[in-house]
């Protein structure tokens, strides 16, 4: 295993985060209107490539980026559906 891989997971997840707040504070702007559903999959792709590995760091003993991925995943919920 890489030293860095737990790195990549968090840039992921922050990615995921960063972009969730851009369209939850830019989401009524008419210029981005027609972007919204490629940064959502943006989002998913990163909260999936970024939990996915941070989960899979567990195995060896990294816990941090799976609890940043819960909590992006919980972020990602409450920004979406509220």
């Amino acid at each position: 295993m890489h030293p860095f891989l737990p790195v990549v997971s968090m840039v992921f997840l922050l990615v995921a985060d960063g972009v969730l707040i851009f369209l939850r504070l830019n989401g009524g702007n008419p210029d981005l209107a027609s972007h919204i559903a490629p940064l959502y999959s943006i989002v998913l792709a990163s909260l999936i490539f970024g939990g996915g590995l941070a989960f899979w760091l567990r195995r060896y003993g990294f816990r941090f980026p799976s609890w940043t991925a819960v909590l992006s995943l919980l972020l990602f919920a409450a920004l979406r559906w509220l």
